[in-house]
């Protein structure tokens, strides 16, 4: 089964001749971390993006699985209206300087991401990732 989710990924990938990156772990938190982080490469712009890796979706080290995962991070910091919502409402997390950092940057980068692919291409939910369906299956065997 095809899904138009996995083929918009792709169809950014390639028309972008994006690249991306498995860089080394990187915790920042006990309560509030990112596994890891992946690099993307459009042209000669490069974004380091920390990744929440709960599924181990970086193991895969699939392009289009890193979009998305890359997309996860943009569209939260996209719709978050501040650091305190971002960190999900954790006061204590707005004053620790590594997070402030993240969050800063991410709100930098983000806008330059999403002038790269566009405001079409979004991650896959959330819910699809949790409940394995379908859709979820297709993104971690899609290749280009």
């Amino acid at each position: 089964m095809t899904y138009s989710e996995i083929n918009a990924l792709k169809k950014c990938i390639i028309e972008n001749d994006l690249t991306f990156e498995a860089i080394s772990p990187k915790r920042l938190d006990v309560n509030f971390h990112y596994d890891e982080e992946v690099k993307m490469r459009f042209g000669d712009q490069e974004f380091i993006i920390p990744v929440d890796n709960e599924y181990s979706f970086v193991e895969l080290n699939n392009p289009v699985v890193f979009l998305h995962l890359i997309l996860e991070e943009i569209e939260y910091i996209e719709d978050s209206k501040d650091l305190y919502e971002w960190t999900g409402n954790m006061i204590q997390l707005t004053y620790d300087e590594k997070i402030v950092a993240l969050y800063n940057g991410l709100k930098e980068v983000a806008p330059q991401i999403r002038a790269i692919v566009g405001k079409e291409v979004r991650a896959i939910p959330h819910f699809d990732i949790e409940l394995n369906t379908g859709l979820a299956k297709a993104l971690r065997a899609a290749h280009l």
